[in-house]
């Protein structure tokens, strides 16, 4: 994706005391004449036929102190056309198969050797079986990777010479999504032109595919992301519901991202931000992995068996008003619902009712309960509703006496009915919703709210 987000400082790197790299590709692409090429000395065998390499080679080599572990593999051939590459039905070719993939699964960075020359006769610059070794085989296991296009020799000028690279790097963006554009080094394995250049593309892949980034340095990251892509829809959504990113281990890189709402992001979005992360920190080639937090989504059924569950433990205690106090009710219910409850519940101890009374199932009618005025809410979801029932609540328990001892009952219980409330919009529906008990439980009641005006019918 362009137009990534930049991340301030410099993110740390452990090293590593031996650095695997795996060197893959076709048959006959130069992977061997390139081990020899960077040991500087005929250490396996090479020539024109190709499947000369069947078993795993392991040498050891030494760049700038540091300690590196190559591993030259046989030609990559599909599973399909194993048979036709020895004179025994398929056997030693499946065998070195296996092994090359084996040594894939072991590395810590992968060289897909192409080879220019054919690229040239086919007219496509990464075929198919390319494509399957590296994603599958590869940045699927987490592997970081680096391209090295052999033979490029064969290209005369200049000019066609950056065609095939633009064209390459452009192939790589469309069909490795997993990794971005992974570096691309130019190079003649016979020669050792540009070889160190591709040590150094090894080295720095290395480093990034062990790479870990501070959490400040992330959320600053994200902070960026969200201001650059809010005012839309589809990503800038998703983007919004991201409330913290933290990394989590390296090899490759891993980060779980905290997220609003217990709803799934879309299927387009990890990749998404996977793109943005790998370019705000030049990562490219290596994959990034992403783990999503989601709240926990409370059903209606898992709300009222706690609720059961919580009043079944209060009856066995001595007192029994603490268990039923609704300090459970308050975490799990809405906050409107809420609210409406506790307003029974200074409703009733203005009559001398106690809170327990209220929320006790053997308090008289149906109207008298305000467990079941909140279940009824909660199935039409109508906050116009909810006001009119908790007034029908209070007003059925309250004996209708407005006047100044009711008033004065009111004022001397509320600070202890609405002690939970210290949010200023909670404490001034509450505090007019008070106000009009004392006043006049009958008559309509109107609670003004951000998002609209809810006007109970009496």
């Amino acid at each position: 994706a362009g137009g990534g987000v930049q991340v301030e400082g410099e993110e740390q790197a452990r090293g590593e005391q031996a650095i695997r790299l795996a060197i893959v590709g076709l048959p006959n692409v130069g992977k061997s004449t390139l081990l020899n090429t960077l040991l500087g000395e005929e250490r396996v065998l090479t020539g024109p036929e190709p499947g000369l390499t069947r078993d795993v080679v392991r040498t050891a080599l030494h760049y700038q102190g540091i300690k590196m572990e190559l591993l030259d593999t046989a030609g990559y051939v599909g599973a399909t056309k194993v048979s036709a590459y020895d004179d025994v039905g398929g056997e030693v070719a499946d065998i070195a198969r296996e092994a090359a993939l084996s040594a894939m699964a072991s590395a810590h960075v992968v060289v897909l050797v192409l080879d220019v020359a054919m690229a040239l006769k086919s007219q496509k610059v990464l075929n198919s079986r390319e494509l399957s070794l590296v994603s599958r085989y590869a940045l699927q296991n987490g592997k970081a990777l680096v391209i090295a296009a052999n033979k490029m020799d064969a290209l005369p000028g200049e000019e066609e010479r950056q065609t095939y690279l633009d064209t390459l790097r452009s192939c790589l963006e469309e069909r490795l999504l997993d990794a971005g554009i992974p570096p691309v080094v130019p190079l003649v394995a016979r020669s050792g032109k540009n070889v160190q250049q591709l040590l150094d593309a090894v080295l720095q892949a290395h480093q990034d595919w062990d790479r870990r980034v501070s959490t400040g340095r992330l959320n600053r990251f994200l902070a960026k992301l969200r201001a650059r892509v809010a005012g839309g829809g589809g990503i800038a959504r998703e983007a919004a519901r991201l409330k913290y990113l933290t990394q989590v281990k390296t090899r490759p890189p891993t980060f779980v991202a905290f997220v609003s709402g217990s709803q799934e992001v879309e299927d387009t979005f990890p990749q998404f931000l996977s793109n943005q992360l790998r370019e705000a920190l030049g990562m490219g080639g290596t994959p990034l992995r992403f783990w999503f937090r989601y709240k926990d989504a409370r059903t209606l059924q898992a709300l009222e068996g706690e609720l059961q569950s919580n009043k079944r433990r209060s009856s066995k205690a001595s007192d029994g008003a603490v268990g039923n106090r609704p300090s459970l009710r308050r975490r799990l219910l809405k906050p409107r619902l809420y609210m409406a409850e506790r307003a029974s519940v200074a409703a009733a101890e203005t009559q001398g009712l106690s809170a327990d009374s209220v929320y006790s199932s053997s308090a008289g009618s149906r109207g008298h309960d305000p467990g079941e005025i909140i279940q009824s809410a909660l199935a039409s979801e109508d906050e116009h509703y909810l006001g009119r029932s908790a007034i029908s609540a209070s007003s059925s328990i309250s004996s209708g006496d407005s006047g100044s001892t009711s008033t004065r009952k009111v004022a001397k219980t509320r600070s202890a009915a609405l002690a939970p409330w210290t949010g200023s919009k909670r404490r001034r529906d509450l505090d007019a919703y008070m106000q009009h008990l004392s006043r006049s439980p009958s008559a309509p009641l109107r609670i003004k709210s951000k998002r609209h005006t809810s006007r109970g019918q009496g």
